[in-house]
């Protein structure tokens, strides 16, 4: 009697677990539920249902008779193995499901130029497959087609951050990767959401080689990246600042003539080209580099209000430099969009912290 209502307890709350993943439209986490739940019930059943079991308590309460009580629990008591057997396998399969949905792939992919790239036309060369990861795209390709200006950088930012939050939730106690090519600032604000959030894998597409993606490996060697600007050399009361970060191409003086009432810090590779970043740990250190020049600036520079920051270099490193910078404990910090067409080729940025968080800077 106490095994079935605990059992119909458990069953009650499979089916409440079931009924709040679909409210989280968790669809998938929500039909394993449903196995676990049918099993449960299908095995519960299989020893008598709660009625039976009830009638059998109250006759053996009522009955005086050893004997008797015998012949009643026997009665009562038979099993429905092919019952049991099927709920089990039942149980035994959302169980399953459970665990193949917990080490599947959300894939964060933010598009943002002509042609689309998807992780979905290019699984097999990862190795992945298709029923094994989920992309979730944020397609900014159409909110872009024309010149940038502060509406219109204010409705694809409030896209990313209400897209990036969806993602955040479904992917909860799932591994969860990232791949985009997408204007610098954009990604860069991506990351700003993702404070605090784990990206196990990064995508990058080999524009140049193989027409695909490859994933970050756990390679050791690497190209380091250096700071090549000598603070010595610096007007170290300058108010204002530019980072430059090359990885991919080199950034060249001619290319910064807007920024010349600024300070110029470099960091770059020896030599910069196309996917540099191979590695989770080359992408790490990179990071790392780059937030301590950021961290020790104002140091350097005792007056200095304000950072650029202008990147040639892979969007894995954009989000992550949007993820590690601080809100209130660095100085406000532009990173800027670049257009080799323009006359001013950083024709406009956003601020990726502190109080103007998200402010369109046009240059």
């Amino acid at each position: 009697m106490i095994l079935a209502v605990t059992a119909v307890l458990i069953i009650v709350g499979s089916l409440l677990y079931t009924i709040i993943n679909f409210l989280k439209k968790k669809k998938e986490e929500g039909f394993a539920s449903i196995f676990i739940t049918a099993g449960l019930q299908l095995t519960v059943t299989s020893f008598g249902s709660f009625y039976e079991n009830l009638k059998e308590f109250m006759v053996l309460f009522k009955s005086q008779n050893v004997e008797e009580s015998l012949k009643v629990h026997q009665t009562f008591s038979q099993v429905n193995w092919s019952q049991l057997v099927i709920g089990i396998v039942l149980i035994l399969l959302g169980f399953y499901f459970f665990q193949y949905l917990k080490h599947r792939i959300y894939i964060l992919n933010i598009n943002g130029y002509l042609p689309p790239l998807s992780i979905e036309d290019h699984f097999s060369n990862l190795k992945l497959n298709k029923f094994e990861f989920k992309e979730r795209e944020i397609d900014i390709i159409h909110e872009r087609n024309y010149e940038m200006n502060e509406e219109k950088a204010k409705d694809i930012l409030e896209l990313i951050e209400r897209k990036v939050k969806l993602f955040i939730s479904e992917s909860t106690g799932c591994t969860r990767g990232y791949t985009g090519i997408a204007p610098i600032p954009f990604v860069a604000m991506a990351g700003t959401w993702l404070k605090k959030t784990r990206i196990d894998k990064y995508f990058e597409f080999d524009k140049k080689n193989s027409e695909t993606y490859y994933s970050l490996s756990k390679s050791r060697k690497y190209p380091e990246l250096k700071k090549v600007t000598q603070y010595t050399q610096l007007n170290l009361d300058a108010e204002e600042v530019v980072i430059t970060i090359s990885t991919t191409t080199p950034i060249t003086n001619p290319q910064l003539k807007q920024f010349n009432n600024c300070e110029i810090v470099k960091l770059t590779v020896d030599d910069p080209k196309d996917n540099t970043i191979k590695s989770q740990k080359q992408l790490k250190e990179y990071i790392n580099k780059t937030i301590e020049v950021i961290e020790e600036l104002p140091r350097i520079f005792p007056k200095l209000r304000k950072i650029h920051m202008v990147c040639s270099t892979q969007s894995c490193f954009v989000l992550e430099i949007g993820k590690n910078i601080e809100d209130f404990r660095n100085v406000p910090i532009i990173i800027y969009h670049f257009n080799a067409q323009k006359e001013i080729k950083y024709p406009w940025g956003i601020v990726i912290n502190g109080s103007e968080k998200g402010k369109f800077i046009k240059a």
